[in-house]
């Protein structure tokens, strides 16, 4: 006699809920940075991407599921990626903050003035 496979959900830690705090703002993202800084380890970071809790959205970005998709979660993800001094610029950062369609054309994104990228 077999038995159904019953999944227990993860138990949120308070890092957990940390990070969908800052995720909320941010599009539903969380740069791999920004986990470290909250206190997640890398084998943590680890076993939530394999079990599927975070999906990547592109090296070092993380979109937590359920999240839509769309531009504005791909501008976050590019200007976190770049690194934390990285923002919107331009017609970007105006259509970012408001509710408005973004100008269809290049998005830009850039540093504060005397910071190099990496």
């Amino acid at each position: 006699m077999s038995y159904p496979v019953r999944t227990i959900p993860p138990v949120p830690t308070a890092i957990d809920r940390q990070i969908e705090a800052l995720a909320a703002e941010q599009h539903g993202l969380i740069g791999h940075a920004q986990a470290i800084e909250v206190g997640a380890t890398e084998r943590a970071i680890r076993h939530r991407r394999e079990s599927g809790r975070w999906l990547v959205h592109r090296p070092s970005v993380y979109r937590l599921p359920g999240t839509p998709r769309g531009w504005r979660v791909d501008l976050r993800a590019a200007i976190l990626a770049a690194g934390g001094t990285a923002v919107a610029s331009h017609l970007s950062a105006a259509a970012l903050h408001s509710r408005s369609t973004p100008f269809w054309g290049r998005r830009s994104f850039g540093e504060p003035a005397g910071v190099r990228a990496r």
